[in-house]
């Protein structure tokens, strides 16, 4: 079967640690029996940072790989993120950071994607994954002092962004009973699950004296306090990822990914979410531009001539296909198709 917008599916992307987690999460939804395998959405674009997913139209869209969002040929399997993304995604999986710049400009950018999601898919709930910390290479190498202190940096900028936009923060505290479950934004952050280290004289273990006392540290050694706000040093649930080893030592190894997923995560509820039963007469949304242009149906989708639904007109979304929806007005004006991207959902 092919992927359907119109039924409840998730979606996941991010950069190149979504090339395992993507896959991880989706054979752990299958085999809980939670969605059909086609109704999983994964793309991942190596190297993307969240301004690189940001529509090209948005001002601060980085082009770097062209159209992320909306470029279906760059991933052979499944529709574009535009396409996949409706009020009947429950789930959606975001797993950006370790490529993100700490300009404003940067951290603006992460933000403004989570409202791109929302704008198309209302009712999911917004998973953002953080970045992995830096522990050792297969080879036996450590990661440098400069590149754990890197992660910590952009795993504190994601936290202090996301926390003010609704995101519970979830880390080592996933093990305390927290109720994993009565939320609708979420920040996972890898680094507090992570279980402290490896030391560079012992690449092996983590959770050892030594390499708790090596992390700590490394946070000392930030010139500026605030930029490490909140990093804390802690014996966390997460080892697989040491002993599941990559060649890079900010690469998440897929045996690392599964557990984290299967053991952690998973069974606590974290990824389960049902989005609402679909209205009767529709999903209530706004015209929030001013080029709402009316089309035909599908599948062409052809511009009506000079056909244009005035911004701020109250919509009911009674149907959808692909980037489009059918609505009415809440007169019962039946205006026909317009994309969903002029529309924001109440």
């Amino acid at each position: 079967m092919a992927f359907d917008n119109r039924l409840p599916n998730v979606v996941a992307f991010g950069d190149s640690n979504e090339y395992v987690f993507g896959p991880a999460l989706k054979r752990w939804l299958v085999a809980a029996g939670h969605y059909p395998a086609e109704q999983i959405v994964v793309k991942y674009r190596v190297s993307s940072r969240p301004r690189n997913w940001l529509v090209p139209g948005d001002r601060l869209h980085a082009s770097d790989f062209g159209n992320l969002w909306g470029t279906r040929g760059q991933f052979p399997e499944g529709p574009s993120i535009s396409e996949a993304l409706s009020p009947a995604t429950t789930l959606v999986e975001i797993g950006l950071g370790g490529n993100l710049g700490l300009s404003a400009t940067e951290v603006r950018s992460v933000v403004a994607l989570i409202e791109q999601v929302a704008r198309l898919a209302p009712y999911a709930r917004i998973l953002w994954r953080g970045l992995p910390p830096a522990t050792a290479t297969r080879a036996g190498k450590a990661a440098t002092r400069a590149t754990k202190l890197g992660r910590y940096k952009r795993n504190a900028a994601l936290k202090r962004a996301l926390a003010p936009a609704g995101f519970a923060i979830f880390g080592a505290q996933l093990t305390a009973g927290h109720d994993s479950t009565a939320f609708r934004r979420g920040y996972l952050d890898l680094i507090a699950m992570h279980a402290g280290g490896p030391a560079p004289s012992d690449t092996t273990h983590v959770g050892t004296d030594a390499a708790l006392a090596y992390e700590r540290s490394v946070l000392a050694s930030a010139t500026h306090a605030d930029a490490v706000a909140g990093e804390q040093v802690i014996r966390g649930p997460w080892t697989e990822y040491v002993r599941s080893r990559d060649t890079m030592e900010v690469h998440v190894p897929q045996a690392a990914a599964d557990a984290l997923v299967s053991r952690q995560l998973g069974p606590r509820g974290v990824y389960g979410h049902s989005a609402p039963p679909r209205p009767t007469g529709g999903y209530p949304a706004d015209v929030v531009v001013h080029d709402a242009w009316i089309r035909s149906g599908p599948p062409n989708f052809r511009w009506l001539r000079p056909g244009i639904i005035p911004i701020g007109t109250p919509l009911l979304v009674q149907d959808w296909q692909g980037e489009y929806a059918l609505v009415r007005g809440f007169d019962g004006r039946d205006w026909g198709w317009t994309a969903r991207s002029n529309l924001r959902f109440r």
